[in-house]
Order: structure tokens, then C-alpha cells, then sequence
């Protein structure tokens, strides 16, 4: 976990279930984390977690008009940074319970087949705001 950052409590939501999150110390930004695995959840393929991921991305923007815009990332970059089947980014505006106080999200999704699905997602109130401290911790899931 950077310096930055301590953990914090997880908020109760009709919206996401998420597992940890960590808020920074001077900044508003917290970083929750979510981990579904493919047999609880039932994905086990790119066409199961493409309809899972829709959910998660609409529960957390609270309507389809406030994503704002999604990337798919390369599968070999995906691949050899994560050892993933899949990766994605989705810039929305929270207007959920999820994302209660917060203006933007940016969720990343990583994929890996017969294994599950990790949804990190960035909540601040300005997505320039975060780009120290998501080169920070892009990187800090890995697929097995």
C-alpha cells in the first residue's frame, strides 16, 4: 500500500460489494477493491464477465447516462502486466450509494478466465486529481 494511503472502513451499499478499501491521508480519493470469483459468480467466460462487468459499471454509475467513456486495454499488455484475459477502464459519475460523496469513479476490471474478476475503482472528485497516486497503485493486483 503506498505511504499515502491508510485503510477504511467499507461502506454499506445496495449498489457493489467490495472487500478493502484504502483512503488517501490529504486527498479526497479512495481506492475499494472487489474480487468475485468465477465459480461464486458465475464467470467463466469473456461473455459471462461482459455482463457481470455491465452491472457493476451501471450499479455504480446509478444510470447509463453517466458513463462517460470506457477502454479496453491490449490483450498482451494485459496479459504480461496482470496475467489477465481481459482489462478495461470506465470513467463514470458515481450517482449511486456506491459512490455517495464522490463526483467521478474510475473502475478498472481485470478478467481472467475459470478464475474471476478484480473491479478496482478509483472514487475522487476530479479524475486529474489521481494520477500520481494511480500509477501508484495500478499495478497492485495480479491474477496467479
Amino acid at each position: 500500500m503506498p505511504t499515502d494511503f491508510k485503510p477504511c472502513k467499507i461502506v454499506e451499499n445496495d449498489d457493489v460489494l467490495y472487500n478493502y478499501a484504502i483512503k488517501h491521508k490529504n486527498k479526497k480519493i479512495e481506492i475499494r477493491y472487489s474480487i468475485f470469483s468465477a465459480k461464486d459468480y458465475n464467470q467463466r467466460s469473456d461473455v459471462d464477465h461482459a455482463v457481470f462487468t455491465l452491472a457493476v459499471i451501471e450499479n455504480i454509475a446509478g444510470d447509463t447516462k453517466n458513463i462517460l467513456r470506457s477502454t479496453q486495454f491490449d490483450k498482451n499488455a494485459v496479459k504480461s502486466e496482470f496475467n489477465a484475459d481481459f482489462g478495461s477502464s470506465v470513467l463514470v459519475n458515481p450517482e449511486s450509494s456506491y459512490g455517495k460523496g464522490y463526483k467521478q469513479a474510475l473502475i478498472v476490471t481485470l478478467f481472467k478466465n475459470n478464475v474471476g474478476s478484480v473491479y478496482v475503482v478509483y472514487l475522487c472528485d476530479n479524475i486529474f486529481e489521481i494520477q500520481n497516486d494511480f500509477d501508484k497503485t495500478f499495478h497492485s493486483i495480479k491474477f496467479k
